[in-house]
């Protein structure tokens, strides 16, 4: 099992990691920021399946030269990262057994490494206010 660094010190376990390229299954489509938050939203969509809440973390946009220039065309990192992550104790209702996220990003390569902007993002992100308290 892998851990990753949390907010306030803690560390939770990454219990599973899904990865793809982004712009699967699009067909000669230019990525307009339309298509962009559509992949955005179908991702979210899919990672709710996990049955626990959902973050992404906002992903770096590239511009695209198009037609010798600069449009409003921005590019999505090319790989599609959907993580489980889990902290083994609850957060505030000591009723439950644990906290979980699963958790959205895109980066330019398959992890492993997750890029050290996104590790940032992680530890710095409100886990209290975002993951949601489970029983086994």
């Amino acid at each position: 099992m892998e851990e990753i660094k949390i907010d306030m010190g803690r560390t939770a376990i990454l219990k599973s990691l899904t990865q793809y390229r982004t712009y699967s299954g699009t067909t000669d489509v230019l990525p307009t920021k339309k298509l962009n938050d559509m992949i955005i939203q179908l991702t979210m969509e899919k990672a709710s399946r996990f049955r626990v809440e959902v973050y992404t973390i906002q992903p770096k946009l590239t511009p695209l030269a198009y037609n010798g220039g600069l449009s409003q065309i921005f590019i999505l990192p090319r790989i599609t990262c959907i993580a489980k992550l889990v902290y083994p104790e609850p957060i505030q209702d000591r009723n439950k057994d644990f906290s979980a996220l699963t958790l959205i990003w895109y980066q330019n390569h398959y992890a492993f490494p997750i890029d050290s902007h996104i590790l940032y993002a992680i530890k710095n992100m409100p886990w209290d206010d975002l993951s949601g308290e489970y029983c086994y």
